[in-house]
């Protein structure tokens, strides 16, 4: 078992509802050896049903991200392999049964993909493409066809990134999140990598027809060198730098939690450290990503650490 993710949402009008007063389903998902599976609760999750296979190694490769329910309680787990292209497995009657819808613009990456719901259920989903460039697609139709597939690193000359992570907010606004450096080549090298990476987060106003890209760390790098995907064959340039996420706060303003791995005199010119400070990056001025408060939050991100 690995890949554990839990989530919740309405239930949609398609399956079975719910056994109590609590409102929403929620899904437990997990990937096993041969394939991936999600349980739901219809009470709140006091009790959870049997897991039913999201897909099996015949579709996609085990690993995938983490669940995510539309306002409409279409549920989305994405996966960075189905084939020649990265997916997201959809259930649309509460978890009885699951569909793989893939983006045929993508080919596979090492990350985990992540998706993003906006308030009218276009989902966003970011990935590392297999050139290791950042990029990300819209679907109107819950993932049965996909546009405005781009780079959203072309601009800052960010040629690999890790770690995605995808939030939104109005239907036609989101934020994606990711570990970045603007050095090519196999990131996974540990003896010959030397590319430094920073947090950035790309957001959209228009449906992710464009996206501005900003580095939220321009002056403290979140690690120098080599960064592995391997899992369990990874030496010490993890260091937790996969416990990422991105999120929204009343107003809309971005969040994005991170482990950074370059502290003290590593950020300030020393040598790599492999650190893995709790770290979050807050948005604290420009339009977020509820358009009701434009005119009350106005810019950039800055970011605080908090304990390990």
């Amino acid at each position: 078992m690995d890949h554990q993710t839990i989530g919740g949402g309405p239930f949609t009008t398609g399956g079975p509802g719910a056994l109590t007063a609590y409102p929403n389903a929620v899904y437990y998902c997990s990937q096993d050896i041969a394939d991936a599976s999600c349980a739901v609760s219809r009470d709140g999750g006091l009790t959870y049903g049997p897991a039913v296979p999201t897909y099996s190694l015949l579709d996609c490769g085990g690993l995938h991200g983490h669940v995510k329910v539309a306002p409409d309680g279409t549920v989305y787990v994405p996966n960075k392999g189905c084939g020649g292209n990265q997916a997201v497995a959809v259930s649309e009657d509460n978890g009885l049964t699951w569909t793989v819808r893939k983006n045929p613009s993508s080919t596979p990456g090492d990350s985990d993909p992540s998706v993003g719901i906006g308030a009218g259920g276009t989902v966003y989903m970011g990935y590392q493409n297999s050139d290791g460039t950042a990029r990300i697609a819209v679907s109107h139709d819950k993932g049965k066809t996909w546009l405005y597939d781009q780079n959203v690193g072309a601009s800052l000359g960010i040629k690999n990134i890790v770690f995605p992570a995808v939030t939104a907010g109005d239907d036609n606004r989101a934020a994606f999140a990711f570990l970045g450096t603007t050095t090519g080549g196999n990131y996974q090298d540990t003896a010959n990598f030397k590319g430094a990476w920073h947090l950035y987060v790309a957001t959209t106003y228009d449906g992710g027809q464009s996206w501005v890209t900003v580095d939220t760390t321009p002056t403290d790098p979140v690690q120098k060198g080599s960064i592995c995907t391997g899992g369990t064959t990874c030496g010490q340039d993890r260091n937790l730098l996969d416990f990422i996420d991105v999120t929204l706060d009343a107003q809309g303003r971005v969040l994005a939690a991170y482990a950074d791995g370059c502290t003290g005199t590593c950020a300030t010119g020393g040598a790599q450290n492999y650190d893995a400070l709790a770290s979050i990056a807050r948005q604290y001025s420009g339009n977020t990503l509820y358009g009701a408060y434009d005119a009350v939050v106005a810019g950039m991100h800055k970011k605080s650490k908090g304990g390990r």
